[in-house]
């Protein structure tokens, strides 16, 4: 399994993931949500597709907010099986995201716009 240098990586979050972060030694993702209620629908979702992957990430949970972070334990390092799940975990996001979704999606989207945040 090859396992990607810091500069791949970077290069690789800038190009295709650019919500992600690289910080110590694995890829990042902070996703703000509305509620309690979305954050534990947001970590099922998350939850499926590793399991749909066998791949597994660290998450950090809290009320409203998820931190999700891949690395391949295994292999000490970033793999393509850790941007194989983020990409399939920010499409994921996307679709349920109110403000580029062109789905209807659910009456409660799952990840809430910084503008929604100001005026609630």
């Amino acid at each position: 399994m090859n396992v990607y240098t810091e500069e791949e990586v970077l290069y690789r979050i800038r190009k295709e993931l650019p919500e992600w972060t690289y910080r110590n030694k694995m890829i990042v993702r902070e996703v703000q949500t509305e509620d309690w209620r979305t954050t534990l629908l947001v970590t099922m979702m998350i939850g499926y597709l590793a399991e749909r992957t066998f791949h597994h990430p660290d998450l950090h949970l809290s009320y409203d907010r998820i931190v999700i972070s891949l690395q391949t334990h295994d292999a000490g390092g970033i793999t393509d099986k850790d941007f194989a799940l983020a990409e399939l975990i920010e499409s994921a996001l996307k679709a349920h995201d109110r403000t580029s979704s062109p789905f209807s999606g659910p009456p409660y989207p799952f990840i809430v716009s910084q503008s929604d945040k100001k005026h609630s």
